[in-house]
């Protein structure tokens, strides 16, 4: 555990901010959820909205448009209507995703978004992210073990260690063979397949 250094949000400690407005500022993925009740997967978007209700005790019109088009965005709509506990692992995810983007925050923590996703899906999440990133002025911080994922979005790259140490930059200096098998205990190799690289596990 951490033994000295601060966290801030938009410059201010996380400790100053009111839970209130600390939800309208950061939102977050956990690696895996309990759906323990037998809601909608549109009441369960529409959860997230709650830190832009204000006054009012029921949603309101716009907050079920933001929840419709964030399932729409994930590609779940069709669903809206069902039990979340009915839904496929794959489903679920896609739902929570939704949930992340309607509550509409400028930072988004994600434990591994492509969890439970196919490999269209993974694809499509992570470049959903990137272009959010890009384009609305919003971060996006991600624990991933698939490199190749993170290699297609990802602008800076912080290392973790099993035994505490750490590195940090951009991308091209961190998605190295080299530094990345020493963090992984595990020989990479990197294969340039046009202008993208892959990772590939060697055999010891």
């Amino acid at each position: 555990s951490a033994t000295s250094g601060s966290i801030a949000i938009a410059g201010k400690a996380l400790a100053d901010w009111p839970l209130l407005e600390l939800a309208q500022q950061r939102s977050f993925l956990a690696q895996s959820r309990s759906d323990p009740f037998g809601y909608s997967a549109l009441e369960s978007v529409l959860s997230a909205r709650h830190p832009w209700a204000g006054q009012q005790y029921w949603e309101r019109a716009s907050d079920r448009a933001i929840a419709l088009a964030a399932l729409a965005q994930m590609e779940v709509q069709d669903l809206a209507a069902r039990d979340v506990r009915s839904l496929s692992g794959g489903e679920r995810q896609r739902i929570a995703i939704a949930a992340l983007l309607a509550q509409d925050t400028p930072l988004m923590l994600l434990d591994e978004p492509a969890n439970a996703l196919d490999l269209a899906h993974q694809v499509s999440v992570m470049r959903l992210l990137a272009e959010m990133c890009a384009n609305q002025q919003k971060a996006a911080i991600m624990v991933v073990h698939d490199l190749n994922l993170a290699q297609r979005v990802a602008s800076h790259v912080l290392l973790l260690y099993g035994d505490g140490r750490w590195l940090a930059g951009t991308k091209a200096n961190m998605l190295q063979a080299d530094l990345l098998s020493a963090c992984l205990g595990h020989p990479l190799q990197v294969v340039q397949h046009g202008t993208q690289q892959i990772f590939l596990p060697l055999d010891e």
